[in-house]
């Protein structure tokens, strides 16, 4: 989700904004007037830490049966010196 705000609105709230970002939302910082005129972006530097969620790619994935098998001796060789 972004957040929109004015310049006076981020200097304001600047504690809360970057507690925003910080859970994962992108913060636009528009024009006093025109609120549909970005002129900056708050972002996280590095990804925030999503929950995971257990068998959310439930049927997406495919093992072959063999996965643990041996490696054919023609492609095993080409990893030996």
């Amino acid at each position: 989700m972004t957040i929109k705000v004015t310049i006076p609105q981020a200097n304001q709230q600047f504690s809360q904004l970057i507690e925003s970002v910080l859970e994962g939302e992108e913060i636009l910082i528009c024009e006093d007037n025109d609120q549909s005129v970005p002129i900056a972006r708050i972002t996280a530097i590095h990804p925030t830490k999503k929950n995971r969620i257990p068998g959310q790619d439930r049927g997406k994935i495919i093992i072959s049966p063999d996965f643990n098998e041996p490696l054919p001796d023609d492609i095993l060789s080409d990893f030996i010196n």
